[in-house]
């Protein structure tokens, strides 16, 4: 990937990211095998009453993501950022890792500088 995707991938992130509406402002971008994005999703907050979650609980980015490109997709990139607009550690929650796992889907992440993949 070029330093110009690359620089073009992280800012639809952060503006990703900047809308969620919770505590935690995650982006995350879903590429298929030839490295095309196919979607962009964010943290939000859930609309249903699923029986057994906690009032104010979140629909993370990785499972919206899947839900609407699950059989396309080849890798999600996931990024965090405070409401300084700073990046912070981000690592995918066990559940959405094991769904990733299950549809072969690559997660890597943006860690400041660095990108982490899982």
């Amino acid at each position: 990937m070029s330093l110009k995707e690359t620089s073009r991938i992280k800012k639809i992130l952060f503006d990703a990211a900047r809308k969620s509406p919770g505590r935690f402002r995650v982006g995350g971008i879903a590429l298929n095998k030839k490295g095309e994005i196919l979607g962009v999703a964010h943290n939000s907050f859930r609309k249903d009453n699923v029986v057994g979650q906690r009032k104010g609980t979140g629909e993370h980015c990785e499972v919206r993501l899947i839900r609407r490109y699950r059989d396309n997709i080849k890798t999600l990139i996931l990024i965090r950022i405070g409401n300084s607009g700073n990046i912070l550690p981000i690592d995918p929650c066990p559940s959405c890792q094991a769904l990733c796992d299950k549809y072969g889907i690559t997660v890597l992440t943006i860690q400041g500088s660095k990108t982490k993949k899982f």
